[in-house]
């Protein structure tokens, strides 16, 4: 008897289940999240939840770059697009910037954003020449959740330059068939950095123990950024028209141009007192040059912001803290101002 009802029990706890993931489902259907930045790691149905809810009742400006645009290690509110967000309300900042990001990841999700019909009435975009280097790991490679959203929009050349994701073999059909028609399934990443962030319990407790001891701090000062560590991050070899961060960016710049987006193009502050022995050299300044000398439309503001803070301002040898997000905010609220007007 005990046993038909436990029995009777599961069975009945299947379609309460069941009930419960499409109620779940459901409510997912009604989610539109708008968050200042993008998750650290997104999933492709984020990415495209994030783009195509962007408002269409006010003008959208995008920011594209990489992990020094979206605020590595600082706080959403302390980075330049939600500072901008605060000082220009009118219009939406709408901040698809991410670590990983490089000229052919802005190319590709400015062609995306526009495919998706978002009301771009103009772009900030941080190009970090360190990106230009055959070594950097964003050199040619498409951020995986924003090759699979894009897939659309990739051309044959991008295809064919660009090192591709291929998904073959059981596991990626699978669960791409499965993410098709389990919206949950689609968002679990992100619903699970949105709710418990990007630690895990036992990392939060080792943090906290950390921080109430004092070896967080100790820690810290230890791991401080030497010039050492950053020896070969920047290639010195000139940037010509083989190197597909050029190519790209000659690329981002046409189709800003021929989608008449008017834009702020930044060259990304460098911590020049951390990297003096490397990169404060003939060779450096070349490249800085040849990418200042691209052509572009009126439209298109090019600023070089390689020296713009001074090194106290940086976290490492390009990130920047609270301060030198203020800096970038200073230097392109006068050109986002005429932008918007």
């Amino acid at each position: 008897m005990t046993t038909n009802i436990a029995r009777a029990r599961w069975w009945l706890a299947y379609p309460v289940a069941l009930a419960l993931l499409l109620i779940l489902d459901a409510a997912l259907g009604f989610w539109r999240p708008l968050p200042s930045r993008l998750p650290e790691q997104f999933s492709p149905a984020y990415l495209n939840l994030y783009v195509g809810d962007a408002p269409r009742n006010k003008p959208v400006i995008a920011f594209l770059g990489d992990s020094v645009l979206w605020g590595y290690k600082i706080p959403e509110a302390d980075s330049a697009a939600n500072v901008l967000q605060r000082r220009f309300p009118a219009s939406r900042m709408l901040n698809m910037s991410y670590e990983g990001g490089s000229t052919p990841n802005s190319a590709v999700l400015l062609r995306y954003a526009l495919h998706a019909g978002v009301p771009l009435a103009g772009a900030v975009i941080n190009v970090n020449i360190k990106e230009f280097n055959h070594a950097d790991s964003a050199y040619r490679t498409l951020h995986p959740s924003l090759e699979r959203t894009a897939e659309a929009v990739l051309t044959p050349g991008d295809r064919r330059v660009l090192k591709m994701h291929p998904a073959v073999g059981l596991n990626p059909a699978l669960n791409r068939f499965v993410e098709r028609y389990w919206r949950f399934y689609r968002l679990r990443a992100d619903l699970c950095e949105m709710i418990f962030g990007t630690d895990d319990m036992a990392g939060a407790l080792v943090r906290s123990v950390q921080n109430i001891t004092g070896t967080a701090a100790a820690q810290e000062l230890a791991h401080r950024p030497t010039s050492d560590k950053f020896l070969g991050t920047y290639d010195l070899a000139p940037i010509d028209d083989t190197n597909v961060g050029m190519q790209y960016y000659r690329i981002l710049l046409r189709e800003l141009c021929a989608a008449k987006i008017p834009a702020i193009v930044f060259l990304t502050p460098t911590n020049h007192g951390l990297l003096h022995d490397y990169i404060d050299v003939p060779e450096y300044d070349a490249n800085l040059h040849a990418l200042m000398a691209v052509p572009h439309c009126p439209r298109v503001t090019v600023l070089n912001l390689d020296r713009a803070a001074p090194s106290a301002t940086f976290i490492d040898n390009d990130h920047l803290n609270a301060a030198g997000q203020r800096i970038l905010v200073a230097r392109l609220s006068p050109y986002l101002r005429k932008m918007i007007r």
